[in-house]
């Protein structure tokens, strides 16, 4: 039995991703330990494909990927600051003494008017993603480098970016995808992986199952 790690749903067999909310399966039980002399990995073999598109994606695999997402943080964090000082009662009483505060008020503003739409970007993005996942062409690709950096500055957490390559119309093109969980085997420089991407727009791709 195989549950998701995201919405509970069990499966009797394995299968790529969620039907309930798109979010990839964790797979079967782990193996039993081996032997040293056991421990030369074989490579891992193409994943089976992904099932023809349209894909049962549910809309809120968007926002688990946003909630994932440095950038989105970045951007709220810096809202979140330009409401702090706008906020300040201490502004608000300098605005009615002096004309100079209100340079502060427009500076203000405008980072307000940045962030929110920094984040409306971000939100753009990860429906992007959703809508690839669901009516992507599905193509060969290949993982070329494993990234690990600080979720944010000073934090301990961290995030994985996966590099990937495939090729449309003889054309070799680059993707990468940044996830918080730990890269499996699947997922290691070298191996083969399957991508999917929009034929008129390949640039918009991702990794299937995705990460």
């Amino acid at each position: 039995m195989i549950a998701c790690d995201y919405c509970g749903t069990r499966y009797k067999e394995f299968q790529s991703n969620c039907s309930n909310c798109g979010a990839p399966l964790p797979e079967a039980a782990p193996p039993a330990p081996v032997r040293a002399e056991q421990k030369a990995a074989k490579p891992a073999e193409l994943p089976p494909p992904p099932p023809a598109a349209p894909r049962p994606v549910a809309d809120f695999y968007a926002w688990k990927l946003l909630f994932n997402d440095r950038e989105f943080y970045a951007a709220g964090t810096l809202l979140l600051m330009s409401v702090c000082l706008l906020a300040l009662p201490v502004i608000k009483t300098a605005a009615k003494e002096t004309g100079a505060s209100g340079a502060l008020f427009f500076v203000v503003g405008l980072l307000l008017l940045f962030s929110g739409s920094w984040l409306a970007m971000r939100y753009r993005k990860m429906r992007s993603i959703l809508l690839v996942l669901r009516q992507g062409e599905a193509v060969r690709g290949q993982i070329t480098k494993v990234v690990s950096e600080p979720f944010m500055e000073g934090s301990e957490a961290k995030v994985w970016v996966i590099h990937y390559l495939f090729y449309h119309n003889g054309r070799r093109l680059a993707g990468k995808v940044s996830t918080t969980t730990p890269p499996s085997k699947r997922l290691q420089p070298g191996q083969l992986t399957w991508v999917l991407y929009r034929p008129e727009a390949p640039g918009e791709n991702a990794l299937y199952p995705h990460p």
